[in-house]
């Protein structure tokens, strides 16, 4: 009995995990849409043509020498801030809040 299980577990599971794999890969595929721009981004790219805001490097440097760990990620909890993540060697998270227009930490937590 213990091999006819095995031979139907094989029987499903391998078109079964190709399936879940392919779908894996074209997820991100399908959610971006090519040719479409964000709206929100063209205008962060203006802003910081125009000295509106400071470029994302320049940003990330800052946050990073207060960061001292690992960079996790961004998140922009209002357009003038983005929240830097960083990992710190001991397992703490850091969020450092940039100030977009000038570059300046405006919060640490």
């Amino acid at each position: 009995m213990a091999v006819s299980r095995l031979a139907l577990l094989s029987s499903w599971s391998v078109p079964l995990v190709a399936g879940l794999a392919l779908a894996v890969t074209l997820a991100p595929a399908a959610a971006q849409r090519p040719g479409v721009r964000d709206a929100d981004h063209d205008g962060v790219q203006r802003g910081v043509a125009g000295g509106t805001y400071r470029p994302f490097d320049e940003q990330l440097a800052v946050a990073a020498r207060v960061g001292r760990g690992a960079y996790v990620g961004v998140e922009h909890p209002r357009p003038d801030t983005a929240r830097f993540k960083f990992l710190r060697a001991g397992g703490q998270m850091v969020w450092v809040d940039v100030d977009t227009r000038t570059a300046r930490v405006v919060g640490v937590q």
